[in-house]
Parts: structure tokens; C-alpha cells; sequence
């Protein structure tokens, strides 16, 4: 009868080696941030042309991403064991 080898999985051994934590130190780019930010004062202020909030829309969704992308991290960390809330601050 042939043995049956099983197969490993390779699994790092730190929290270090996943892109989890990468990714919850991930953030928005200055720029955008403020990119963004001038955009919805102007739109307070007088409205955006077409062009101006096609771009708005656009940085809205870069943020949004951003957004998702730290929290689901910082679940995978907490569920992991690690303190998150450190994550919560701005660098």
C-alpha cells in the first residue's frame, strides 16, 4: 500500500509575516485626505462641477476602501488576539 502523504500547509509563524497588520497600518494618502476634504468644503460652499465631482467620487471610494481594508485587519488581529486599538489613531 503507497503511504499518503499529507500535504502542509505553509503557515508563517508571526504576526509579522501576514499582511494583516500591513494592512491595518494602511491608510489614506495625505493628499487624497486633503484633496477630498477641499472638495466637500467646495461643495458646501458653491457645488462642484462635473468633473469635480467625478473626482470626488472617485477619492470618496479610495477612502471607503481604505476603510474596509483597516477594519477587516484589525478584526483578523483582534481575533487573533492582538490589541487594536492603537489602530485608531492617525500617524
Amino acid at each position: 500500500m503507497p503511504r499518503v502523504r499529507q500535504a502542509r500547509r505553509r503557515t508563517p509563524s508571526g504576526p509579522s509575516h501576514t499582511p494583516a497588520p500591513r494592512a491595518a497600518r494602511s491608510h489614506v494618502a495625505p493628499a487624497v485626505a486633503a484633496e477630498l476634504e477641499s472638495l466637500h468644503f467646495k461643495q458646501q460652499r458653491e457645488g462642484l462641477s462635473v468633473a469635480e465631482r467625478e473626482t470626488m467620487d472617485g477619492l470618496t471610494r479610495q477612502y471607503e476602501r481604505a476603510l474596509v481594508v483597516l477594519s477587516q485587519a484589525a478584526a483578523i488581529l483582534r481575533a487573533r488576539g492582538h490589541d487594536v486599538n492603537g489602530l485608531l489613531v492617525q500617524p
